[in-house]
């Protein structure tokens, strides 16, 4: 995928990031075209907190010199499906910690 102009790259590859929400490579860029799944980075000292969400599905991960160390994904109920939707509705959560190589 062609890095748009002021548009920041994320830390995984788009491989991993579609993988996390249970899509194929090629479903996860024609969704992504379509504004539908979102993703976004927040740098902190010497880690990555990634955060990509479709629907009602929002998965974070903290990565640390490429290598993803811990993550989780929500599964967000009462929320109507949008891009970045990360309303007030009732969560599940499910977490894992440890060194997962990407």
């Amino acid at each position: 995928m062609p890095i748009m102009p002021g548009r920041k790259v994320s830390c995984l590859p788009d491989a991993v990031l579609a993988e996390k929400l249970g899509l194929s490579m090629r479903e996860f860029q024609r969704y992504r075209a379509q504004g539908l799944v979102s993703v976004s980075i927040e740098d902190n000292q010497g880690s990555s907190r990634v955060t990509c969400g479709l629907g009602n599905r929002v998965w974070e991960g903290t990565v640390e010199r490429g290598v993803l160390i811990a993550e989780e994904v929500r599964y967000l109920r009462g929320v109507k499906a949008q891009s970045g939707s990360q309303g007030s509705g009732d969560n599940i959560r499910h977490s894992k910690k440890g060194n997962n190589r990407t």
